[in-house]
């Protein structure tokens, strides 16, 4: 039986300059660029995104199936 779980997320808070700050001071992201990422480019990427979700309705960003597991990331 296939479960279902829905998790919403605000894009703001996802693309914010607070979730840049906290990617840069977590473990295990040092091999990751954060440092060269500005809060006017997070500004700009969820500017982007609001403009694609107009554009393509139903965008999904992820979608895997492994077996009966699926995972589904719609932005």
């Amino acid at each position: 039986m296939r479960e279902r779980v829905f998790f919403p997320v605000s894009n703001s808070l996802i693309f914010s300059s607070l979730a840049l700050r906290v990617l840069k001071h977590l473990p295990g992201t040092d091999s990751l660029d954060f440092e060269k990422v500005t809060p006017k480019q997070m500004r700009e990427i969820r500017r982007c995104i609001r403009r694609m979700k107009k554009i393509h309705k139903g965008w999904c960003l992820v979608d895997v199936l492994n077996g009966d597991t699926s995972v589904k990331i719609k932005i």
